[in-house]
This record gives C-alpha cells, structure tokens and sequence, in this order.
C-alpha cells in the first residue's frame, strides 16, 4: 500500500551496538510501508558499527557521525536533520515488524486529531516476553485517558511510536542535563534551548564530557559558563518526558497491533547507566501544571500518575539505582508534594510496627527475668 501524502523519517540513535544494528536496520529497510529516510546518528561510537551500515547499499540512509552528547542530543540532532513532518524513532538494539509503517500510516490517515502514533509491543528480557498494551481499547482507536492507562503498566516506547515533527519542536523534544561543576549548578534544557529547571548546589559524578555547540541548542545565558558539560548518556526518563507533555499537548491515535519488540537485557543501555537522580519526566509535567497547561485529561487520573511516578522516583533511590549525593531537593520536594499522604500514613504504619516491636521487647524481657528469678530463688 502506498499513500503518497505520508514520508517518514526516522531516527535511530546509536551508541555502541555493533552487535545488534544489523537486526534494527533489516526491520526497517523490510518495511512495507516504503516512503521513508532512515537516519543514522552515530553518537561517537569506537566499536566499528558504522562499517556495517556504510555497506548497506540504499539511497534512504543517511549517515551523520558526531561527538558523544548522549542519547537525548542524538535524538534531537535527527530531529534537527529530518526532512519530513513525522518522526519516527528506533534504538539500535530494537526490531519492527515488516508492516510497522504502513499501520502507522492507517492511523494517520484515520485519525486526524491525532499528532502521535503509537502501537502495541513486547518487552524482550533473555528468554521472557511481554505484552505492553491497553486491553480494553479497540484494536485502532484514540487513547481516551493516557495517564489512566499509564497507571497500569502501559506505556510509551520511543521504538514504537511516531510524532509530529512540528508538535515535538514545539514541546522541546528531548531534554539535556547541562552542568558547571565551577559553579555547582545544573540546568535542564530542551530541544530549543529553553532552560526548564536550574538546580543549584548541583555536581555531577557520572560521565559527562563538554558540550559541542555543533550538535546541540545552547540557552544563550550559558554560553559564557567556561567548563559548561552534558552528562552521558542523558537525563532520567528523557523519553517519558516527551511522551507525557505529548499527552498534555495533543492526542495519540493508538493500534492493539504488537508491531515492535524492546530487548531490555542488551548491554550498554542508556537504562542501566547510572544517572543523576534528575527525573525530567517530574519535572517538566510539574512545570506544565504549574503554568496550567493540562489539556483535557480529568484531574484525578493526573493527580494519582503524578503520585505513581513520585513513588517510582523514590523506589529508585531506595533501591541505589541513582546515587544518594546527587538526589535533587527540586524532585525531593516535588515527590513529597505529591505523595505526602502516602508518606505520612507510612510513618504512621511504620511507627505503630516499631512501638509493637519495642512493647513484645519488654514482654520478653519481664517474662526472662521472671524465669531466671523463679529459677535462681
């Protein structure tokens, strides 16, 4: 099938992942749906991946080999080089199905207030799979409510949908955690070189190499910062970050279909680096509420997601994913706003534990000391 008004450009960021390009570029280049550009984004690799995909002989790849600024200024970079008005994206470690696209396409060209895309898929961990997708809808539909589904372990994955180039710019696409360790403060910014937040007190102990003014939108108030650097590989929950202000900002048009498969076992994830305990995702759906920018959604499904994500930010602490020197008093304050009540019903719970623990202490006590007076007596 071809609709002639319909060219894709899809952006696939790559870091490393020799082993597994040449699986994530056959599903793209075997699409049905044959009207796209496949951008290739080396983001400063070493282990010769390129080589396989300069071999590859097809006028719709492009290639374009930049220094390391992480998997969010990749990203934005392709954005930046696209030449048509839908972006599509694929990491180069994830698979399509053959007929992706062309179910993409059906969307569009069925649901016209939509500006985002996106299909079922599975989740692949060693030899476990699992289906990520919203039963109770339709097999093609709007999705009615995104954060009610996303409290029930549905979400976006950036391998699975597809965006209005316009509406992503306008939302500020991927954000980029910027720091001077001089002046111990951290800024995270976007696509435009907006400055979303500023975190003072803020160092970075994770990889981070300078910033390439070739590759990325600078705030012009920062231009001056000497040691100004970009942390690698990027901002926690930069993908989330987008898909949330998406359904703030616009509608997404949604298929049951499973088109995609997410290995989450391979090495040298963007997922399994440790990052700084910066959640953007928090942080740029707390600023919209703020500015009251909420759409339609109704205010219960939004206030319990907020609640769901604050949780989530704080099992991660506790679990030593992010590392303690670096958590922010910014998402601090935010995660106790949002769960206060949580938090205050579990240091009640908590308390009522230690004080039946400290009462069955004394219990035991008076009952030994009777037992060793009745038998010394």
């Amino acid at each position: 099938m071809r609709n002639y008004n319909i060219f894709f450009s899809i952006v696939m960021p790559i870091y490393q992942k020799k082993n597994y390009l040449s699986r994530s570029i056959h599903s793209v280049l075997s699409q049905s749906f044959t009207q796209f550009e496949l951008l290739c984004i080396d983001d400063g690799s070493t282990d010769g991946g390129l080589d396989i995909i300069e071999k590859i002989n097809d006028s719709r790849i492009r290639i374009f080999k930049k220094s390391n600024q992480g998997i969010s200024a990749a990203k934005n970079f392709g954005i930046m080089q696209s030449k048509h008005s839908l972006i599509a994206f694929i990491d180069a470690d994830d698979e399509w199905n053959k007929d992706y696209l062309l179910e993409i396409s059906l969307l569009i060209c069925r649901f016209s207030e939509a500006s985002a895309y996106v299909s079922a898929y599975q989740r692949k961990v060693g030899d476990k799979a699992n289906l990520v997708h919203i039963p109770e809808l339709a097999d093609q539909g709007y999705i009615i409510d995104y954060f009610k589904a996303r409290l029930f372990d549905w979400g976006v994955h950036t391998s699975s949908v597809v965006l209005n180039k316009a509406v992503t710019i306008s939302i500020g696409a991927f954000p980029l955690l910027l720091f001077s360790n001089k002046l111990k403060k951290g800024w995270l910014t976007d696509f435009n070189g907006k400055i979303i937040s500023v975190f003072n007190d803020f160092y970075s102990t994770s990889r981070f190499n300078s910033v390439d003014l070739n590759y990325i939108v600078v705030p012009i108030e920062l231009l001056t910062v000497e040691d100004l650097s970009i942390e690698i590989p990027g901002a926690y929950a930069e993908d989330q970050f987008l898909h949330d202000l998406f359904a703030l900002r616009s509608r997404y048009a949604y298929t049951n279909k499973v088109l995609s498969t997410w290995y989450g076992d391979i090495p040298n994830q963007a997922t399994t680096k440790t990052n700084s305990a910066i959640f953007s995702h928090i942080i740029g759906i707390n600023k919209h509420i703020l500015d009251n920018e909420i759409g339609l959604h109704p205010a219960s499904y939004l206030s319990l997601y907020l609640k769901y994500i604050g949780l989530s930010a704080t099992h991660l602490i506790f679990k030593s994913k992010m590392r303690y020197e670096l958590i922010n008093k910014h998402n601090l304050k935010f995660i106790w706003n949002t769960n206060r009540e949580f938090f205050m019903f579990m240091q009640l719970f908590l308390w009522k534990i230690f004080f039946k623990i400290h009462k069955l202490q004394h219990f035991l006590i008076n009952k030994f000391n009777r037992f060793y007076n009745f038998w010394i007596n």
